[in-house]
């Protein structure tokens, strides 16, 4: 059953807000003081000059005078905004294939979240559940996603107030209880939602959960839950928008609380922000029980402040954004001070995926069977789930791991882990967590009839099983018959195969990473200018800084031209981990999961990754299919083919052995250090190495001699993926040319999407469905999460240049592939992805011509990002990948996102390098023939020899 969609109201120049709404939107009519056109100004960086004219150049002949209040919020982030102007602008302004903005305007919305009201959290690419509007049920789509809500969290039952009567029906799951352990609260034990809440942590590390009612939650969830989130800004595409908005209206219902809900739509690639107001009535459709949603929305054909159609390329427009957010703190606090719990379940039964709570709504409805056929078809998709298959959920050691350093004279100054509190588990899988009527598989089948009758996707190879060299196809023989190796941070005696040059690239892994320090910022007051709502996150960072100033490895001074460009984007930079630090600081918090970071990870890239004339990099691309290599096996015949893997399982294992011993042989090296903790159990540098040479004994006993043995070779590459999508790849272009098939990154697909928001009508395009997930294993190895294999540092807690020109027809030339970890599967899955798309970038640059020439990774965690190392060896043609003991960095920590924005600024000058081996060695320049290097390229040899 469904009840009545929205009812729009069309706003225009000609035609007002509404009157229910006309508490909010007289907020668009406030026009910009005078001082933002005339000056004086507060802090903004030198990369804004341009616009500050742009400014005076565009006040209006009539301006208010300036009004205290509004300036004075506004000026806690004038610098913010204006840089994200600057780098959107910058971006729109590429001739190429359409860029994301999502990751700038979302860091701007973010950052006006933080500096509205330090009540607000502020939640990223968050899951919730839809309403039973009809075109939520046509679609059979539960959830959508809210790319930001800025929230205000009911932390505990003493902020829940009930009224009404004592036999208000709650959820049976979400009764008051404590763990037995000491844990943290989640919204829900075996839930999909994307973050979830923990209660202050007390003297015996007890939790409590939240008594409310499941309609009273508009996060998806069962079971007991920790906190509640109360959104009062939405932000979402057109996909999301109505339905989101119409959820919040509901939830608020059920709290008492009547004013009208704010919501702002922005597209992916697009720079435009429109305000959406809604409301309900108090009258009901026929048939439901459900009160009537109204959405207010403004028409125009160009942007208009006034109304709610705001350009965020233009200065004045985007000020204008910002002084609306940032006059909505009267409007929060009326949310947070009008909520009062109410009786009202038996006339909001609103969650599209509540039937079974409410069935009585449904009963005598024309449609009623129909629907509950549905439901009953998609619990019987469910039960068909392999409880095993289900994805991973992240424990909280995953976010908040011990931080060790890994020098080769000695394992120094490794601070204790910190005390964490245990998850909430139960050991039920709630099978209602599927958000559509069919649920993805987690990982490959393991049957020769599911290799013959379909190819595997990037994603879902990745998320199996590590497998034998012996069995069916798995990221270990993809590794193995592609002669890619995994290695520590070790370096090695003269002996060793590769050393010379494994040593080598170590050497350059530290010159890369090595932590660096502004030399004149040796006093806080020495530090540039921020805006004022990052002030004191510039006093963390420094007083980060003085706790390490002393330590040898943190006296690098950092280039020259380094220090002007973090000194010009050092606002942003610190707007970048303020939501993080700010989440990790408060023990009482919404756990952060991956979904949080994304963001903040392709913003960092997007504005660290520059030349000097540059405001936002050119050659960061997000999202982008990459091709695959093709199996170097299969070009082995049955004897050959045994000959070469097991030289190359017997090379695997001296390599580990090489490096044990090479630990062992270091003078001073505490081997019994720990280098993390691994559930209940302290690994230390030594058991790293053990792991590993166990690991390659196990691939050197898996090679027997068949005559199945190519034949098996053959079925793993009929199955095996042909591209994936990376989620972000730093590129070096070169002017050259290149058949598009034998290119590793491959075109996007040209944006749709008009500059102005596209109508709200609703889109045929099903949002992607949010996966049930399970408990952590505590079992898992250091060799499967490059996070907790870290060498970082014991850092503490706590003018647009020249115009670009398209990169159409250029060779693209990789410099770092990132892979970031969804929440809903493992870090295993995330580093295999890495693993893969390490091996796809090297193999590339060898069909090039290009060998022994580092391509960096970057797998996350979350806040926390390993950096990979990976090369093709000229001399034994193995390709190494260097993800043991390898430098992390945490964005929620201030010095940590400075170091990583320092790392990017030193990858970028190594362009020229790049370009110049590309001139000295390239096959395409000395007019050689391309080796046929990828997947597809493979396939399409193999069919023709089949047929």
């Amino acid at each position: 059953m469904s009840c009545q969609p929205p009812v729009l109201h069309e706003v225009t120049e000609a035609s007002p807000w509404p009157q229910q709404v006309q508490n909010v939107a007289h907020l668009l009519r406030q026009p910009l003081p005078s001082r933002v056109y005339s000056g004086p100004y507060p802090y903004a960086s030198n990369m804004c000059s341009s616009l500050l004219d742009e400014l005076a150049q565009k006040r209006p002949p009539s301006s208010p005078s300036s009004s205290e209040d509004q300036t004075s919020r506004a000026d806690r982030v004038f610098d913010l905004v204006l840089s994200t102007v600057a780098t959107l602008r910058a971006l729109a302004q590429l001739k190429d294939d359409p860029r994301p903005t999502t990751p700038l305007w979302s860091s701007l919305i973010r950052g006006l979240g933080y500096a509205l009201t330090e009540d607000a959290t502020i939640i990223c690419e968050t899951p919730f559940v839809r309403p039973r509007f009809p075109s939520v049920i046509e679609q059979e789509v539960m959830d959508g996603t809210a790319t930001v809500l800025i929230s205000y969290i009911i932390k505990d039952s003493g902020d829940v107030q009930p009224s009404g009567s004592a036999d208000m029906r709650l959820d049976p799951r979400s009764t008051f209880s404590r763990s037995k352990r000491g844990s943290r609260d989640v919204y829900a034990d075996t839930d999909d939602s994307s973050s979830s809440c923990s209660s202050d942590h007390s003297s015996d590390r007890s939790s409590s959960s939240i008594h409310v009612p499941v309609d009273a939650h508009v996060i998806p969830g069962q079971g007991r839950r920790g906190c509640v989130v109360l959104p009062v800004i939405c932000v979402a595409d057109s996909d999301n928008i109505m339905s989101l908005l119409g959820s919040v209206l509901y939830q608020r219902r059920l709290w008492g609380i009547d004013e009208p809900v704010v919501g702002i739509e922005c597209s992916k690639y697009g720079t435009m922000a429109r305000v959406f107001l809604g409301w309900l009535s108090d009258e009901r459709a026929h048939n439901c029980s459900l009160p009537i949603v109204h959405i207010a929305r403004c028409i125009a054909s160009a942007p208009s402040d006034a109304i709610g159609l705001f350009d965020l390329t233009q200065p004045a427009s985007a000020l204008a954004l910002a002084q609306f957010i940032l006059g909505l703190d009267c409007h929060f606090r009326a949310i947070v001070s009008g909520r009062v719990l109410k009786s009202e379940l038996d006339t909001l039964c609103w969650r599209a995926d509540h039937f079974h709570e409410c069935p009585n709504k449904f009963e005598g409805d024309h449609d009623g069977e129909q629907w509950k056929d549905r439901i009953v078809k998609w619990v019987q998709d469910v039960d068909k789930l392999d409880v095993a298959e289900l994805p991973y959920k992240p424990s909280h050691h995953d976010l908040a791991l011990p931080i060790p350093i890994m020098e080769f004279s000695k394992l120094a100054d490794i601070p204790e882990a910190p005390e964490q509190s245990g998850s909430v588990h139960d050991d039920r899988i709630d099978r209602g967590r599927s958000r559509t009527r069919k649920s993805g598989s987690a990982k490959p089948e393991n049957t020769a009839q599911s290799r013959s009758q379909s190819r595997y996707s990037n994603s879902r190879f990745a998320r199996g099983d590590g497998g034998d060299l012996d069995g069916d196809a798995s990221i270990n023989t993809w590794l193995f018959e592609r002669n890619a190796f995994t290695i520590g941070r070790i370096k090695l005696s003269g002996e060793a195969t590769d050393s010379a040059e494994i040593n080598a690239m170590i050497d350059h892994y530290d010159s890369m990473t090595k932590f660096v320090w502004p030399q004149t910022w040796n006093a806080e007051v020495k530090l540039p200018e921020v805006d004022g709502a990052v002030k004191e996150l510039k006093v963390e960072l420094f007083r980060q800084y003085s706790d390490i100033s002393q330590k040898t490895w943190a006296r690098a001074p950092l280039d020259d031209r380094h220090v002007r460009a973090l000194s010009d984007w050092l606002s942003a930079l610190l707007f970048s981990t303020v939501g993080m630090y700010t989440l990790y600081a408060n023990k009482a918090r919404p756990v952060v999961y991956e979904a949080e970071a994304r963001h903040e990870w392709d913003t960092l890239l997007y504005r660290f990754y520059v030349s000097q004339s540059e405001s936002v990099s050119q050659t960061a691309f997000l999202e982008r299919n990459l091709n695959l290599p093709r199996n170097t096996a299969v070009d082995h015949d049955n004897d050959s083919l045994f000959d070469q893997q097991k030289a190359l399982a017997n090379g695997y294992v001296a390599h580990c052995t090489a490096a044990q011993f090479a630990l062992v042989s270091q003078p001073g090296l505490d081997l019994n250090a720990s280098l993390l903790s691994q559930g209940d159990k302290e690994v230390g540098v030594l058991g790293v190495a053990i792991q590993a040479s166990s690991q390659a004994l196990n691939s050197l006993m898996q090679v027997p001699k068949s005559p199945g043995m190519r034949a098996r070779v053959i079925e793993h590459a009929m199955v095996e993926p042909t591209q994936g999508k990376c989620d972000a790849i730093l590129v070096v272009p070169v002017d050259s040319k290149l058949p598009l098939e034998l290119a590793l990154v491959q075109q996007s697909q040209k944006s749709q999407e008009p500059g102005l928001p596209e109508s709200s009508k609703t889109s045929s395009k099903r949002p992607q469905p949010h996966s049930a997930v399970r408990t952590n294993k505590t079992n898992k190895t250091v060799l499967r999460d490059p996070v907790a294999s870290s060498c970082r540092e014991p850092i503490p807690e706590a003018n647009y240049g020249i115009l670009p020109q398209t990169l159409e027809g250029n060779v693209l030339l990789p410099s770092l592939v990132a892979e970031y970890k969804k929440h809903e599967h493992s870090p295993m899955a995330a580093l295999n992805q890495g693993r893969i798309y390490c091996v796809a970038a090297v193999t590339f640059l060898a069909a090039l011509g290009i060998e022994e020439y580092p391509v960096y990774g970057l797998v996350t965690n979350g806040n926390v990002g390993a950096v990979l190392l990976s090369w093709k060896s000229p001399a034994s043609k193995n390709i190494y990948i260097m993800e043991r003991s390898i430098r992390t960095f945490n964005l929620s920590r201030p010095i940590e996102a400075f170091q990583f924005a320092a790392f990017l600024l030193r990858l970028r000058d190594k362009d020229d390098e790049l370009r110049r081996v590309f001139q000295e060695r390239s096959y395409v320049r000395n007019g050689q023939a391309v080796t046929r290097w990828t997947m597809q390229e493979q396939i399409s040899l193999l069919n023709a020899k089949q047929s």
